[in-house]
């Protein structure tokens, strides 16, 4: 059965039954996280409301599924909710206009309700509510915590902070793609490629082509971009992938501008390239930052250039660390925070992994080292390997240096920088928004 009729059956088996005494309610006056993902409370046809100093949820379809809860209805034995074996990222057709200050009426529910096989006392202090023809629970610790498994905290800055059982699977919605074949002689050939979403224009330099975002689409408004590259050799064998875009968020430009993104190499050997442009909801995008942090235990921090030292880097003994470059966004004319978060997390991954200091010094140019492996894209390094490292957000593709002594031994990408501790486990995520705006 279809989610949206799902919904549609339990308003209208709901909506038959009666509820006696009448309350008042209002919207919460500070911000709600589910998941990660911050709820527009003003704009929610179903808002997160307030009743004697506790918020209430709406036990939607939507709501239930983001919080791993399964609800069931009948005439008969009314309304019992259960946890169920995984969660679906939150999404939720906002359009309503509610209004925090305006006092609201709601109604003392009056049919049987189980949670988790027990009958709930509705002559207990915080009954569930009828509003809007959808029952709400208060967010008690008893309700949230010890019925439902989730995670309920509350600071004056981040507001109500609620988040799924971790060791529940997420289920996300399919996203959005388009694919593209493109025979590699045929883009040798031609100086640019326009295609309904994006144009491959033949650098000026000659080398690569530069790829610009098509942003004449409204469909896709406010939703998250990404592009990759599968490269494929003359035996038509696939070889490797390129991540061109990550977690951009598509804003649509009536202007007749596109926007470049990054430069897309071909080698004499590859003959095809499949090129797909992906779109995925932002709460989606969201509530797979959340989960992943969740899982992995992995913190992300947001600096700046001058922060970065080797002693900052070393923090909560940290031994190895993985560089990589900025290709998420155009953070020219937008920053997000938790979609750099998600560029980031996007481009985690390594080749080999350095496990001593390694002498491969071939010679000295201009008072710097120069070695054999001066790209260092992948490639995990020990921390111990360096005496110091100085991060230059004006240097050639932010350019990252490894120190020992007075000269330059390595050399980095920075955007991002992934920290791990002595058994090679991720553990910090660190992004230098210099760099990146």
């Amino acid at each position: 059965m279809k989610k949206g009729l799902l919904v549609v059956l339990l308003l209208i088996m709901i909506t038959s039954v009666s509820y006696a005494e009448e309350v008042v309610v209002v919207l919460p006056d500070f911000d709600v996280l589910l998941n990660g993902s911050k709820i527009e409370n003003i704009k929610e046809p179903y808002p997160f409301i307030h009743y004697k100093d506790i918020t209430y949820m709406p036990l939607t379809w939507e709501m239930a599924a983001a919080l791993g809860l399964q609800v069931i209805w009948s005439d008969e034995e009314g309304l019992k909710v259960n946890k169920a074996t995984e969660s679906v990222a939150y999404d939720s057709d906002l359009g309503a206009v509610n209004v925090l200050k305006r006092r609201y009426k709601a109604g003392v529910i009056e049919f049987p309700v189980e949670v988790n096989g027990k009958t709930v006392d509705q002559a207990a202090e915080f009954p569930l509510l009828n509003y809007k023809n959808i029952t709400y629970f208060p967010m008690t610790y008893d309700y949230m915590v010890d019925a439902f498994d989730t995670n309920l905290s509350f600071d004056t800055s981040k507001g109500l902070q609620i988040s799924v059982d971790p060791s529940l699977p997420v289920s996300y919605p399919l996203p959005l793609t388009f694919d593209y074949v493109v025979e590699a002689e045929t883009l040798r050939d031609k100086e640019i490629l326009i295609t309904d979403h994006f144009i491959l224009k033949k650098a000026i330099e000659g080398i690569g082509y530069q790829l610009l975002i098509n942003l004449n689409h409204d469909e896709l408004n406010g939703q998250v971009l990404n592009v990759k590259v599968d490269y494929f050799d003359e035996y038509g064998r696939y070889d490797y992938t390129t991540k061109l875009v990550s977690g951009m968020l598509y804003q649509t430009d009536h202007n007749g501008r596109d926007v470049y993104m990054n430069t897309l190499f071909l080698p004499a050997y590859i003959t095809r390239i499949e090129v797909q442009v992906e779109l995925i909801k932002k709460s989606t995008v969201l509530s797979k930052i959340e989960t992943f942090k969740q899982l992995n235990g992995v913190t992300i921090e947001i600096v700046h250039a001058n922060d970065i030292t080797k002693t900052m880097l070393e923090q909560g003994e940290m031994k190895y660390m993985l560089a990589s470059s900025n290709r998420c966004m155009a953070y020219s004319n937008q920053i997000d925070d938790r979609l750099i978060a998600y560029a980031a997390m996007e481009h985690i991954g390594k080749d080999f992994v350095y496990d001593e200091p390694v002498n491969i010094v071939t010679f000295i140019e201009d008072g710097v080292v120069k070695s054999m492996k001066n790209d260092y894209v992948g490639s995990l390094a020990k921390l111990s390997r360096y005496d110091a490292v100085n991060v230059n957000p004006y240097g050639y593709m932010d350019q990252f240096e490894g120190l020992v002594g007075e000269y330059v031994v390595d050399e980095f990408f920075s955007s991002f920088i992934y920290l791990y501790d002595e058994n090679k486990l991720l553990q910090r995520m660190v992004i230098v928004r210099d760099i990146l705006e």
